[in-house]
């Protein structure tokens, strides 16, 4: 592509960027010329494709692009070859500009200080405008037309733009996506239109951009290329390009306006495993899944796949499906890990014997468990669980009403599929089901369907893991199934230790998130145990320490929760009331500090229900200490002051118990 350059000018190209300085230094340098004689024109060309071919030389670039003069000189002439439609000499600057920006943070900035910037984005508007009259021309003549070189339009600005946000912001607001996606969509050579994908990967970073990516004919123009695709990096890039769109929940609606667009993501993402040269290759059908997954969570959207009994069928069905590989790699590693169990039994009962289990392996066909990080660098085991991942986040985002949380919870298999995957090897699809396994349980109804499914074991399991995110939604998860009929749970964290200390060690994480779940799941399986044999062991068992240590937090809602726990815990036996009032009630003590700093009336009531508690069952033994009589002067001094018919009657019950306390001393 270029004007063909001497090879005496390339063979030494930092002497020939010297030389080229050395023409910029002149009292009337070439590039500076405006008029547009032909012979100007054509010797500008010519010394633009000579800095071009200079600038490929990492040397040769340094020290061209260290003269201001000359790169300003270079855009100037690009401006003027604009606005005179000089298509050849708009070609050679060009690829100037390009070859000067390659890897020149330098080169970048001068663009935005001499107009390069608007000038880029002008003459790739020039440069398409002349490609699309010559198709049209071609197609009204039937013949072929002089083809316009297009790979310097999108080559400059992908170099231009760099890795620098506001340089990409200014490319945009100079209008180079629209023009990139006609080169994407029109430009004859399929070398050219990779050009300008890559150009287009460049502007991700940039909101207006995806949001001028939102528009149905662009969406289009992805999506086919997307069913056409035959290459992984490729389908890669436009995966890339469709996620950023989708990230802003603004953009998910032009995807509604063409439903076709959906169904046509759909359809792609549904097409079966082929040959290896299949066209589209497997990756884009991935790409299609991750896509339709995250078009579920826009209302519009779901309507147009969730919109008739048919459509919502298959829309299940497809998602299912996805998982179902990934399915099959968990049921090996449980498979596995019993088997593991067995063996080890086994072991165990010959050892006197020397006798030696072998352990044994899944069937040819059942699937085998695989390492996290051979599934990782495996391709193909890399698109099982990438469309796994879709179909999980695809029902996280159905769940955003009851009615379709009941329907999740009613399609055969679903949550023991959930369960499942909760605690498959990679981290990143174990995020993906107990996020849609926390939606779904959100209705009361899917509750205990899923403590049947084995959730509280695998949520248990998940609890165990170190990953902070993952700690965060199985407590989170765990919290929520507390509320089922079944009472496995409350027994397994009373009479399991381990469980116990567990949640109790996470209770003290550095990270917020599961800290903050930790501490919420306890204070709730205590809330929720109704039995004392079930909430004094978990109090006695360190619970007291954590709600004292829920009260230091800064968010309201720990502490409220904290003395709620404080709260159940006064009224749980004599075990939980020693724990309460040792060392002259120093857990009552902390909680009365907080009541006093917070003034929040919740926490002030929470903290008398405590107190009224422990009266009524110990007497004097509780009203003689410190902390009652500075309880007291709280209430009569603050919250006799709260108009509230519930704020008055507790008031009214503690300070009678305290008036009580000192007529009979």
């Amino acid at each position: 592509m270029g004007t063909d350059v001497p090879e005496t000018l390339t063979s030494d190209r930092e002497a020939t960027a010297a030389a080229i300085l050395e023409l910029t230094e002149e009292a009337e340098p070439l590039l500076s010329k405006e008029d547009a004689s032909e012979e100007t024109r054509g010797q500008q060309q010519r010394l633009c494709a000579a800095i071009a071919e200079v600038c490929k030389d990492e040397e040769a670039r340094a020290k061209l692009t260290a003269s201001p003069a000359l790169m300003q000189s270079v855009h100037e002439t690009l401006s003027a070859a604009c606005a005179q439609e000089a298509l050849p000499v708009v070609v050679q600057c060009l690829r100037a500009i390009g070859n000067m920006c390659f890897d020149n943070d330098a080169a970048r900035q001068a663009l935005r200080s001499t107009n390069g910037v608007a000038a880029l984005g002008t003459a790739l508007q020039v440069i398409v405008r002349h490609a699309a009259r010559a198709s049209e021309n071609q197609q009204d003549q039937q013949q072929p037309q002089p083809q316009v070189q297009l790979m310097a339009g999108p080559g400059s600005i992908l170099n231009a733009a760099g890795e620098s946000e506001e340089l990409q912001k200014e490319l945009v607001e100079a209008g180079v996506v629209d023009n990139l996606m006609w080169l994407l969509s029109n430009a004859p050579t399929e070398q050219e239109k990779d050009m300008a994908l890559n150009a287009l990967m460049r502007f991700t970073p940039v909101e207006k951009a995806m949001q001028q990516l939102a528009t149905t004919t662009h969406l289009s123009t992805l999506i086919s290329r997307l069913e056409a695709c035959s290459d992984v990096e490729d389908a890669d890039s436009l995966g890339e390009l469709l996620k950023q769109i989708t990230n802003n929940d603004k953009n998910l609606p032009a995807f509604a306006e063409d439903p076709a667009l959906i169904h046509r993501l759909m359809a792609l993402a549904q097409v079966g495993a082929g040959a290896a040269d299949e066209v589209p290759i497997t990756r884009a059908r991935v790409v299609a899944a991750g896509v339709v997954a995250v078009l579920l969570s826009d209302d519009a959207c779901l309507a147009v796949l969730w919109g008739n009994d048919k459509h919502r069928d298959e829309l299940l069905t497809a998602l299912r499906s996805w998982m179902e590989p990934a399915l099959a790699t968990s049921a090996a590693k449980q498979r596995a890990e019993h088997a593991g169990e067995a063996v080890a039994g086994e072991a165990a009962q010959s050892e006197n014997q020397g006798s030696q289990a072998l352990q044994p392996r899944p069937h040819a066909g059942e699937g085998e468990e695989v390492s996290p990080l051979a599934a990782l660098s495996d391709p193909a085991m890399r698109q099982v669980v990438d469309k796994a991942v879709a179909g999980l986040i695809g029902i996280g985002n159905i769940c955003r009403s009851d009615d379709n949380a009941r329907v999740l919870g009613e399609t055969p298999g679903l949550l023991p599929a959930l369960v499942a995957l909760s605690t498959h090897n990679l981290g990143f699809v174990q995020h993906a089901a107990l996020g849609a396994l926390n939606n779904v349980v959100k209705l009361k109804d899917n509750r205990n369907k899923a403590v049947d499914a084995g959730a509280v074991d695998a949520l248990l399991r998940v609890m165990n893991d170190p990953q902070a995110p993952l700690q965060y939604l199985a407590c989170s998860s765990l919290r929520i199934l507390s509320s089922a009929d079944s009472r496995d749970l409350h027994t397994r964290v009373a009479t399991d230790t381990d469980v116990l200390h567990r949640i109790i060690h996470l209770t003290g994480s550095e990270v917020m998130a599961a800290r903050g779940e930790a501490m919420r799941l306890l204070v709730t399986v205590v809330k929720t145990g109704r039995a004392a044999e079930i909430i004094a062991p978990i109090v006695t068992g360190g619970a007291v320490d954590v709600f004292v240590r829920m009260l230091q937090e800064e968010h309201p809602l720990f502490k409220c929760e904290g003395m709620i726990g404080l709260a159940v815990a006064s009224a749980a036996g004599d075990e939980c009331e020693q724990l309460l009032l040792a060392n002259d009630g120093a857990p009552l003590t902390a909680a009365m500090d907080q009541v006093q700093q917070t003034e929040m009336v919740e926490l002030g009531l929470n903290f008398l229900a405590a107190l009224t508690q422990l009266i009524q069952n110990r007497g004097a033994a509780v009203t003689a200490l410190p902390v009652t009589q500075r309880a007291a002067t709280f209430a009569r001094e603050r919250l006799r002051l709260v108009p509230e018919p519930a704020v008055q009657a507790q008031v009214r019950q503690f300070l009678s118990l305290i008036d009580a306390g000192d007529d009979n001393k």
